[in-house]
């Protein structure tokens, strides 16, 4: 286990997603009520660090995980960005992170990942990265971009 997410589902605080450090798909839980959705991430959370981490072990405790609520996410948030800025994640995982910790996920269909829709260019063989007019402009909402529609 790799993290566990607290969620939601149909826009209720009573799930939780648990992530895995291998190739296995996250698993997603949904609880009567928001108590129990925390009770047991809190459970899991702290079974798996005891697990690996018995107490008096000397060993370092560099992979011990957290819940992830809304106060750890917004840490989270914030070290994805800086390494965003640095350059050491690409856009397509910065967007993920960001999804993630917003509790959209692949599992919950009604809060699926989103991505921005950027370019305005669509009909050229190569686009001009360096043009402003290959990117859309994001002042505007989508639905504003067509003069006609906005008017």
């Amino acid at each position: 286990i790799k993290a566990v997410h607290s969620t939601r589902y149909l826009l209720r605080h009573t799930a939780i997603e648990v992530f895995f450090s291998d190739s296995v798909a996250p698993v997603f839980f949904n609880f009567q009520s928001p108590k129990d959705a925390k009770d047991v991430g809190t459970f899991i959370v702290s079974s798996r660090n005891e697990l690996l981490y018995p107490k008096g072990s000397s060993r370092d405790k560099n992979d011990i995980i957290h819940f992830v609520d809304r106060r750890v996410a917004l840490e989270k948030a914030e070290k994805a960005r800086e390494s965003w800025r640095r350059r050491e994640i690409s856009n397509f995982e910065y967007l993920m992170v960001l999804n993630t910790l917003a509790g959209r996920s692949y599992n919950d269909l009604t809060q699926y990942p989103i991505f921005p829709w950027v370019l305005a260019d669509y009909s050229s063989e190569k686009l001009d990265l360096n043009k402003s007019s290959t990117f859309r402009d994001l002042t505007k909402p989508v639905g504003a971009l067509n003069l006609k529609r906005f008017e």
